[in-house]
């Protein structure tokens, strides 16, 4: 038999983004006080069953595609080099395979493929060989090395009882070990995250994945795009998580900070300060930034993509302003003076934010607050002037939110 090759694939997303922030002066302090932890925000109890979410992808393929989906999972099992799939057309394959990528990030290998067609002689095309390992060294000693590095945080996160609070260790212990990195080796898959921690997005959200499997917290890795602060669009993968029944979306990716200085262009990264909003948000918030792919392309590799299709994210519970009791439908003074300082108070001044209801309320948030010569936001710290020498803010338009840390 004669084998042509036809496609050489990087199942990923090789420039997803990292959402920028914008910052307003004075410049943060070289130093500051640890964030807070899970476990001084309060949450609902929680009643759901531990459950590793399996299948989720393989459930939206047709019965051809599940054949491909079960015999490349096994392979995958045995840490197979090479898998042969008969008469099969190769977007069926391809479906397949990103199908099982997204329901198994521990199989870091479906990130980087190639698909050979296999020809009978000179005559018909009569099958397609998927090659999986041929590029790496010992794949189950690397398996076991990440398996180890996931424990640690695994373990850490165990003095925590609900699944939000565990979760919520997840996001902030992947932000604080990793560095975002689009040059970075391996970046498109978990090896990134867990070994090297320098990655991209396909990194991140196949980690966060990869813990929620492991501690039974129902997660789906999520392909689409977003766009940055400034409008441009790119490739972009993040999470949907469940919890006490209900979905929400996280972005592991944007959880640590990222700013853009709008007079020098310099981008500064603070591996202190943590953006909760992209932890457990909702529809609403979802499309201000993010899009799912609605089609296939399968075509041409630079535009690869799989659609599926994901929960529908309605609820607020979980959402980190309303657990903290820090969103607002709509701005009062008063009400939210009070919120600031209460936060200032329980945080020393380390994590203290904002949210409102709708874009309107925010903006005019953000004008009576933080607007002017003299904004009142200097008004609201007054009792505490002698505790510190300014603030920083950083913005959240996708959020309708903004983040203060003081100094």
């Amino acid at each position: 038999m004669k084998k042509l090759m036809i496609l050489c694939l990087l199942l990923a997303f090789a420039g997803c983004g990292k959402k920028e922030e914008t910052m307003v002066s004075p410049e943060p302090a070289a130093s500051t006080p640890p964030v807070q932890t899970a476990a001084s925000v309060p949450v609902p109890a929680s009643t759901e069953e531990p459950e590793r979410l399996s299948g989720y992808f393989r459930d939206q393929l047709n019965e051809t595609q599940q054949t491909v989906y079960d015999r490349v999972l096994e392979a995958s099992q045995l840490y197979m080099d090479t898998v042969e799939i008969p008469e099969t057309a190769y977007t069926d394959v391809m479906r397949a395979v990103s199908a099982l990528g997204q329901d198994h990030p521990e199989f870091w290998w479906l990130h980087n493929y190639t698909m050979t067609q296999i020809q009978d002689a000179e005559g018909p095309v009569v099958g397609i060989e998927l090659t999986l390992l041929a590029a790496a060294e010992d794949p189950e000693a690397v398996s076991e090395r990440i398996a180890d590095a996931a424990d640690i945080i695994l373990a850490e996160a165990e003095q925590y009882i609900s699944a939000y609070d565990r979760l919520r260790y997840y996001y902030e212990a992947l932000a604080e070990r990793t560095v975002y990195d689009e040059s970075a080796e391996n970046s498109q898959d978990i090896r990134s995250i867990f070994l090297d921690h320098r990655g991209v997005c396909a990194g991140y959200a196949g980690a966060l994945k990869y813990l929620c499997d492991r501690s039974g917290i129902p997660c789906l890795y999520v392909t689409g795009e977003a766009s940055d602060a400034y409008g441009n669009t790119d490739y972009h993968t993040w999470n949907c998580v469940r919890l006490d029944g209900d979905w929400y979306w996280v972005d592991p990716t944007w959880a640590e900070i990222t700013t853009v200085d709008p007079q020098t262009g310099i981008e500064t990264e603070y591996s202190d300060r943590l953006n909760h909003f992209d932890l457990c948000f909702d529809d609403s918030e979802l499309y201000l930034r993010h899009r799912l792919f609605t089609d296939d392309r399968t075509e041409d590799p630079s535009g690869y993509r799989i659609a599926f299709t994901y929960p529908v994210c309605t609820e607020e519970t979980y959402e980190y302003c309303v657990l903290t009791g820090c969103r607002f439908d709509t701005y009062d003074r008063e009400a939210v003076s009070t919120s600031l300082r209460t936060q200032y108070e329980r945080t020393a001044g380390t994590d203290i934010c904002l949210q409102f209801g709708t874009k309107e309320q925010y903006d005019a948030a953000v004008d009576d607050l933080l607007q002017g010569d003299f904004p009142y936001i200097n008004e609201v710290f007054r009792p505490y002037r002698d505790d510190f020498t300014g603030y920083s803010c950083i913005f959240s338009d996708d959020h309708y939110g903004f983040m203060l840390y003081v100094q």
